[in-house]
């Protein structure tokens, strides 16, 4: 799913060419409207299997830089590890490269034993903090946050959901990711953000994937800062 969240929806202007108002028959959110005082966030729900969601992300990312190389953006998306055809985890990635451990099948710690576990998968909680935390702190040049994901593995960080808050309280806007819900249920945390005023939902899968990647770098590329 992807969403844009605004502080003022009672304020905001009505939809025209260069609102934010979009109908997407996919679990996406889009923003609604704006106002000088809204705040627009975007994120978008997919599932982890085969839909492209980080590949969507990360293209996202790049054209944008492409577009205007000073848009100073911060964040990070999660990947899959992998060794001959086997997923063995997840690693967070910044947007700059950098690489920290999410989650693994098996890990060589001998506090892995206590770290929470989701699947198969034990969640290396400190590894992630230490690289997920710092690029959610707000700065006051920064353009654009993007989140890569809002999932349960992350939420274990007793940490990160309330800085995910904080960017959603600042005027700095998000592009984020969440996971669809099991059995129809969503996270609590996950259900406070898709239930955020101003958020429009739809559903990526992997017959509109490619035209959901247009359609949300036309709206980021609408209200962030020309080159």
């Amino acid at each position: 799913m992807v969403g844009i969240w605004q502080q003022s929806p009672s304020i905001c202007q009505k939809p025209n060419g260069n609102g934010l108002n979009l109908n997407l028959n996919v679990e996406f959110r889009l923003p609604v409207c704006r106002s000088e005082s809204s705040v627009e966030r975007e994120e978008l729900e997919s599932r982890w299997q085969g839909v492209g969601k980080t590949t969507l992300i990360t293209r996202v990312y790049e054209t944008l830089k492409l577009s205007n190389p000073n848009l100073k953006l911060q964040g990070f998306y999660t990947q899959e590890i992998r060794q001959g055809g086997e997923r063995l985890g997840f690693e967070v990635v910044t947007l700059d490269g950098r690489r920290a451990r999410l989650a693994c099948t098996t890990i060589p710690s001998p506090e892995a034993h206590r770290w929470p576990i989701v699947g198969k998968y034990k969640v290396d909680v400190a590894s992630f903090e230490s690289m997920a935390l710092p690029e959610l702190k707000i700065k006051q040049d920064t353009n654009l946050f993007i989140i890569d994901e809002v999932g349960k593995m992350e939420l274990f960080s007793s940490s990160f959901f309330p800085s995910v808050l904080n960017v959603l309280q600042s005027n700095i806007p998000l592009l984020a990711t969440v996971p669809v819900p099991k059995s129809g249920k969503d996270i609590p945390a996950v259900a406070r953000l898709k239930n955020h005023p101003g958020a429009t939902i739809v559903t990526l899968d992997q017959s509109n994937r490619d035209s959901m990647k247009e359609q949300i770098i036309s709206q980021l590329l609408d209200i962030l800062p020309k080159s």
